[in-house]
């Protein structure tokens, strides 16, 4: 498919805080819900880029490349169709140690003896485009506990890097952009906060995401420890207006148990919502990967104790949902 020509508002907002990114084509304008992947190219000389290119979901749930030419400098637009799922791998911190917990409890945790930035760089090898860091004891604490591991993590690989637990502030999502992540997940924030959160998506288009960890459909907050009355796909559709990069969901009772993910829930949840929507808890092996790819309404499905105790060897994982 031909590339046509596009005019793109706020080229800057592509990598820094400011106006929603917009882009005319058809003679409409369009606004871009979510940037999925962003490249550069040299057409000749090596050492100087001189296209860069866009993967993109529009707010009409459309998806889209936007090339830019840097010679030219000019737009060009051709529709795509969506990607496959991804799959995103974990990486949980405890007092800079990759760990695993069960229900999120810390009196059932799990240790891995291998340095942060060891595992991140064995997941690039292995083809994740994204990697999915929690901060455990920052999720708890509401300080960011493990900034040594993460800044270790973010510059041992050229992936993408997500990072959920403790942040609660415009401040926090600075400090975290500084180590060098990619996304921040509101979680906490995302119920007490719910002004003061649409204001931080509001500020950094297309970075922010939203936590949305449920037990029996009702959000859970501070590491887990508090159930609050509220519905996880009401919540969900509340944060629509202000346009998250996308949704986490977890569900509480399956993570780290292997039991499987609760698939009928957070389909239900991606269904219900115009927001990319990353399924979380409870995989347990390939084939929840594939039935979790099949309901063709996830953008990604995080992985993690699966992975560390090898039941899911995740380059095999990854070769097999891109064949689906």
């Amino acid at each position: 498919m031909k590339y046509l020509s596009a005019r793109v508002k706020t080229r800057d907002s592509f990598r820094h805080p400011g106006d929603p990114i917009c882009f005319e084509y058809n003679g409409e304008t369009h606004e871009v819900r979510a940037i999925m992947e962003h490249w550069k190219e040299a057409r000749v000389d090596p050492s100087m880029y001189h296209e860069e290119f866009y993967r993109i979901e529009a707010q009409n749930r459309q998806y889209y490349i936007l090339r830019y030419s840097v010679l030219f400098d000019s737009w060009w637009i051709r529709e795509t169709k969506r990607e496959k799922m991804i799959i995103i791998p974990a990486i949980d911190l405890h007092e800079g140690q990759v760990v695993r917990l069960k229900k999120g409890k810390f009196d059932d945790i799990s240790f891995y003896n291998k340095a942060p930035a060891d595992v991140a760089r064995a997941f690039e090898q292995a083809g994740a485009t994204r990697i999915h860091v929690v901060d455990l004891d920052g999720s708890v604490s509401g300080r960011r506990v493990n900034a040594e591991a993460i800044s270790s993590i973010c510059s041992s690989v050229e992936v993408e890097v997500e990072l959920g637990g403790g942040i609660r502030s415009h401040e926090d999502a600075t400090k975290a952009f500084d180590l060098g992540v990619h996304y921040v997940i509101l979680g906490t924030m995302v119920v007490e906060k719910k002004e003061a959160s649409m204001d931080l998506i509001r500020a950094f288009p297309s970075r922010v995401g939203i936590g949305i960890d449920a037990v029996k459909g009702k959000v859970a907050i501070k590491g887990w420890k508090e159930i609050t009355r509220f519905d996880a796909v009401e919540m969900a559709r509340s944060y629509e207006n202000a346009h998250p990069a996308f949704i986490v969901y977890t569900d509480i009772s399956r993570d780290g148990m292997m039991q499987g993910p609760n698939i009928e829930e957070t389909a239900a949840l991606a269904q219900a919502v115009h927001t990319p929507v990353i399924a979380s808890g409870g995989v347990s092996c390939l084939d929840d990967l594939i039935r979790l790819s099949k309901t063709g309404v996830m953008f990604g499905a995080i992985t993690g104790k699966a992975m560390y105790e090898g039941k899911i060897n995740l380059e095999n994982a990854i070769k097999k949902i891109k064949e689906i």
